[in-house]
């Protein structure tokens, strides 16, 4: 009888499915970004390697059709220097729960396993860049689409010969030139993408944004070919292009941008001598006059979660509850000290930071909407500069309520996940932190929060 009883165990046992499987199965439940987030995830994680291949890539596959449902079709950065002459690379923030950056992961990660059926995925991918106002603080970024693109000629191809943003010229450049591709090809793609760029005449901001990238990405290509008619045609198609733009409706004023390296005189002065240097004629004051200039006009109730908006920290609480948090990492110059080393001076100044965020509610900001980005950033700033202790995990308990709460409304589902996950990555180095943090979240009511705990805690 023990004997019966110690094998039906040990068939029970068999028969349970592994924890990475459980996982897996319970994931669909959750929004289109989030589900296809999380099974990338499980199938990279280590507790899946264990599995079959055929597995993981089934949980992919299934992860590239969610993805296609999410709410944000592509990702966004905050304008940069309009002339910042850096290529736009291919993306590679895993964060982002957009449609495009889910996909591309998605399909990276499906290539290694099922290739052919990764290829016949990425087809699927339909990339459209919207118009832009001189009021938009972001720009898209599809360059994803080609980086997946450049492993098809025929992907490729699509994906070129669909170029009807400024946005796509440097990635679209640059995917041709890593792709392996035969000359013939090469040329056939590069003549079509700079027949387009010659008659590319989209708005002021995806123009002037990708100035310096699109740039880069032709000085690159007239210096990869050996045929110098070529690069001739290249240059003239660029030198159209900026006329056409130069000399049409352009912003009156940048939005806020981020500095970089280059002025737009600067590039056009470089785009200058190389005209010069080609026999060509250099943009003449005409060209580069725009016809007429367009005042921006921006909803400044919406701020695309960008906490660097100047339009914060208005009224005199907010102002002074910024200046408390920063003097207490003014005090910690060569950074948290151990818990038990804090001067009391230190301690009565987190104390008088606590007791006004207390006093400070929503009615002493313009908006609820300030006062909750604020607070945010707030939150954030105290977990940033209090030392490890009790005092650090009332810090990480507030900013994980305030995810609960608020912070799904007020971020997205995209960066509220990016925020969720920087505070998962704060406490990997604690083990205090991290088994304090990973049962909050199972505990936290919200399912989404105890997915990402119980992916954390697969088995290795």
């Amino acid at each position: 009888m023990t004997a019966l009883v110690v094998l039906a165990f040990t068939l029970a046992l068999a028969h349970e499915p592994p924890p990475v499987r459980v996982l897996a199965e319970a994931i669909p439940g959750a929004s289109a970004e989030f589900a296809a987030d999380l099974l990338i995830r499980v199938a990279e994680s280590p507790a899946a390697a264990k599995e079959s291949a055929e597995w993981r890539a089934d949980l992919l596959e299934q992860a590239f059709q969610l993805a296609a449902s999410a709410p944000d079709p592509l990702p966004h950065y905050l304008r940069r220097d309009p002339r910042a002459r850096s290529r736009i690379n291919p993306i590679g923030q895993a964060e982002r729960l957009d449609a495009l950056s889910l996909q591309v992961r998605a399909f990276n990660a499906l290539f290694d396993l099922r290739r052919e059926r990764a290829v016949e995925l990425a087809g699927t991918l339909d990339v459209r860049v919207g118009v832009l106002t001189c009021g938009d603080l972001t720009v898209p970024n599809p360059a994803g689409a080609f980086d997946v693109a450049r492993h098809s000629y025929d992907l490729l191809e699509r994906q070129v010969l669909s170029v009807h943003s400024s946005t796509q010229l440097a990635p679209a450049f640059e995917a041709i030139l890593s792709a392996d591709l035969s000359p013939p090809e090469s040329r056939r793609l590069l003549t079509a993408l700079g027949s387009t760029m010659r008659s590319l005449g989209d708005d002021d901001v995806s123009f002037t944004d990708t100035l310096g990238p699109t740039w880069a990405a032709v000085t690159h290509v007239m210096s990869s070919v050996d045929d110098q008619s070529f690069a001739a045609f290249m240059l003239d198609a660029l030198r159209a292009y900026l006329v056409l733009h130069l000399s049409g409706s352009r912003c009156a004023s940048p939005a806020p941008v981020r500095p970089g390296p280059a002025a737009e005189s600067d590039i056009l002065a470089e785009v200058d001598q190389t005209l010069s240097k080609w026999d060509r004629p250099r943009l003449s004051l005409r060209e580069r006059t725009a016809a007429r200039r367009v005042e921006p006009v921006r909803d400044t109730r919406h701020r695309e979660g960008l906490f660097g908006d100047t339009l914060l920290w208005q009224t005199h609480a907010s102002k002074n509850l910024l200046a408390q948090v920063a003097a207490l990492r003014a005090h910690n110059q060569s950074g948290r000290p151990v818990d038990d080393r804090r001067p009391p001076e230190w301690n009565e100044r987190l104390s008088q930071v606590y007791a006004a965020m207390a006093a400070w509610s929503r009615r002493d900001e313009p908006s609820v909407d300030d006062y909750l980005r604020e607070r945010a950033i707030l939150l954030e700033m105290l977990v940033d500069v209090i030392p490890s202790g009790s005092d650090r995990l009332r810090a990480l308990g507030d900013l994980l309520a305030f995810l609960k709460s608020d912070g799904r409304q007020l971020f997205g589902n995209n960066m509220w996940a990016s925020r969720l996950r920087s505070m998962i990555d704060t406490c990997r180095n604690s083990p205090t932190e991290w088994d304090w943090l990973m049962r909050a979240m199972l505990d936290s009511g919200d399912s989404v929060m105890r997915l990402y705990a119980q992916l954390e805690q697969l088995p290795s």
